[in-house]
């Protein structure tokens, strides 16, 4: 529905993909505007709703989860439990590396 509504006709019969940069669904896109918002610790909820907030109608809600989800399982984000399948609920937070030193 997403495609028809931008024009999918600039897609169909072409050999390149006319649609311009911002109506391209492309995962990275996604997954920079999830890292983006999370500067503090927050719900998945809330993550969610903030990054829709810049991309709206761009991803449905399922896929915000999903590249969460796939967040947790690389390791570029952590829960709060330490666990990968978790609820709108859970605290969320990106994944730094411990050297062991202050800054």
């Amino acid at each position: 529905a997403r495609d028809e509504f931008l024009g999918k006709q600039r897609v169909d019969g072409y050999l390149f993909d006319m649609r311009a940069d911002d109506e391209i669904h492309d995962p990275d896109r996604l997954r920079t505007a999830i890292m983006d918002k999370l500067t503090i610790s927050t719900t998945r909820k809330k993550l969610i709703e903030s990054a829709m907030h810049d991309m709206f109608a761009e991803y449905k809600e399922s896929e915000y989860k999903r590249m969460i989800g796939s967040l947790l399982k690389d390791g570029s984000l952590s829960s709060r439990s330490g666990k990968t399948r978790i609820n709108d609920h859970e605290e969320l937070f990106r994944k730094t590396p411990f050297n062991g030193r202050r800054p």
